[in-house]
């Protein structure tokens, strides 16, 4: 039947992972710049660091909000500086 993964639900992924990293982005308490933001068949990976648990959840939080999203997947390391 083919791949699995086909060409619009690659083209898909990439617009649910430019969603959820403008998303971050425009969130005040998180710093979306030290999260990777990946995506397959829905399901978002963050991965990254943060410096409190609570941006960390802020960022799962902002990534399920996200239109398209089906779960998220929370790989975010609390660092305190």
């Amino acid at each position: 039947v083919g791949p699995s993964n086909t060409f619009s639900e690659k083209t898909k992924d990439a617009f649910v992972t430019a969603k959820v990293k403008t998303a971050l982005l425009t969130a005040a308490d998180i710093k979306a710049m030290q999260i990777d933001v990946d995506t397959k068949d829905g399901v978002v990976s963050l991965k990254g660091s943060q410096e409190t648990q609570a941006a960390a959840d802020r960022a799962v939080s902002v990534a399920r909000g996200t239109d398209g999203v089906k779960a998220v997947e929370s790989q975010i390391a609390v660092k305190p500086r």
